[in-house]
């Protein structure tokens, strides 16, 4: 469950910020499609990609791990 949310924060990230995945995957020294199959839970993320993404996307890891709450975002729009 976590590594969805993970995975999920990380594709939310990288599409608010304008940027591709390609050049993502590019940066963290790894093939497209294995970042690809990293983001889809067909291969796991390990704790050394998030380091690498926390420093290429520069997030903190509580942007990576916490779910992200469009729910309470809405909310304080109100």
């Amino acid at each position: 469950m976590k590594n969805l949310v993970v995975a999920d924060n990380i594709k939310r990230i990288i599409k608010s910020k304008g940027l591709k995945q390609k050049s993502i995957a590019k940066q963290m020294g790894m093939r497209e499609q294995k970042f690809s199959d990293m983001l889809n839970n067909r291969n796991s993320i390990k704790a050394c990609d998030i380091v690498k993404l926390m420093k290429i996307l520069n997030v903190s890891a509580n942007e990576l791990f916490h779910p992200y709450e469009t729910e309470r975002i809405q909310d304080d729009e109100s």
